[in-house]
């Protein structure tokens, strides 16, 4: 969320558009991602109508169109869009998780997806290993992309070691008569090979935790074969090293399949972080350090006092904030033109350096779809 450029500023005393929805990836769907954006585009035309002459609708609704009609736009690759537009001119967003459809013109623009794509975005780093190489990647939900190792780094078991595959020796023996004969090994191949990759894998894993893993600080995903897992986990010393890993040969992986495998392993993980977060919060509540009462986080929100706010994923209270008294003013549901309380909450603890989570509702239990823990 550190990282998250939100587009609060861009409308000041204006209406602002938002616009969010998911995005096809196959260039044949464009079509279809267009006529779903028409229909988005019409809505907030009928809500600008309520309060503007049709010229200066029109004047709102002049970027967003021109995107419509743009061809090249729609072949960008996404899973999701965001258009934030004013009077002026529009952001877009591309986003690599897709997004409810959504239409909202109100005085402040609608972040709630966007904190929600932007939550989880912790970068990781892989280890990519075998016998005889290693490679390493980094990325985060987004995308994984290759490590630039230095030209001399020592990618390989004999650069690493310097070791050469060991010659058997094999001594001769009679059996079964004279002119019988038979070679048996004494420290044979196979106890040589695993003692070279054993001491390759820890040589390996002492380089990436000096030049790597203790500069980023990054969990670090182990990517080989199944049976080379048991064995790097019981030498390694590298505590950024996660217990689950990715097993098959890194070099039979492409970018985005490597992509997908990683997702799979951060999902739980993510899931688990929500967890905590909600444990904490059920916590500030049973000892009066948090509320999940609308008017009281209002208040506390104002004076800088909340540290985590949690917020359940597509819910909209329709009302204003007023800072004046501290209270909120609900409006009717059926309002066209309207603001969400829950949307202009997260915006004011963000803007005093305090998180917030989207948690699916499954999860999550609360009159007002909102839940707060207080610095003090």
């Amino acid at each position: 969320q550190r990282h998250l450029t939100i587009p609060c500023e861009m409308c000041i005393r204006d209406s602002c558009i938002s616009i969010y929805m998911p995005k096809h990836v196959h260039v044949n769907d464009t079509k279809q991602d267009r006529l779903q954006f028409r229909h988005l585009i019409k809505e907030c035309e009928g809500a600008l109508n309520i309060k503007y002459d049709e010229e200066t609708t029109k004047g709102y609704l002049k970027n967003l169109i021109e995107i419509e009609e743009d061809n090249d736009f729609w072949v960008t690759p996404a899973q999701g869009l965001g258009f934030f537009a004013d009077s002026q001119r529009c952001i877009v967003y591309p986003l690599q998780v897709s997004v409810e459809p959504l239409a909202i013109v109100a005085d402040s623009f609608h972040i709630k997806p966007l904190i929600k794509a932007f939550q989880f975005t912790q970068k990781v780093q892989i280890l990519g290993i075998d016998a005889e190489n290693f490679t390493l990647f980094e990325g985060n939900r987004y995308g994984i992309k290759p490590i630039k190792l230095d030209d001399d780094a020592p990618v390989t078991q004999e650069a690493a070691i310097g070791i050469h595959k060991a010659e058997s020796y094999l001594s001769r023996g009679s059996y079964g008569g004279a002119n019988a004969g038979m070679y048996h090994g004494q420290g044979g191949r196979k106890d040589e090979s695993e003692r070279s990759i054993e001491k390759f894998f820890r040589f390996v894993d002492h380089y990436v935790l000096e030049n790597y893993s203790k500069e980023s600080k990054c969990p670090l995903i182990l990517l080989a074969l199944n049976e080379h897992h048991s064995v790097f986990h019981s030498i390694s010393d590298n505590p950024y090293l996660m217990k689950e890993g990715i097993k098959g040969d890194f070099e039979s992986f492409d970018l985005k399949e490597l992509s997908e495998k990683v997702n799979e392993l951060l999902e739980p993980l993510n899931t688990q972080k929500l967890q905590e977060k909600l444990d904490r919060y059920q916590a500030a509540l049973s000892l009066s350090k948090g509320s999940d009462k609308i008017a009281e986080i209002t208040k506390a929100a104002l004076e800088g006092r909340i540290e985590t706010l949690l917020i359940e994923e597509n819910r909209i209270v329709k009302g204003q904030i007023n800072p004046r008294n501290q209270q909120v003013d609900f409006k009717d549901p059926q309002t066209t033109l309207m603001d969400d309380v829950l949307d202009d909450l997260a915006q004011l603890v963000l803007k005093n350096r305090g998180e917030v989570y989207l948690i699916p509702k499954t999860m999550f239990e609360s009159k007002f779809g909102i839940g707060a823990i207080y610095r003090y």
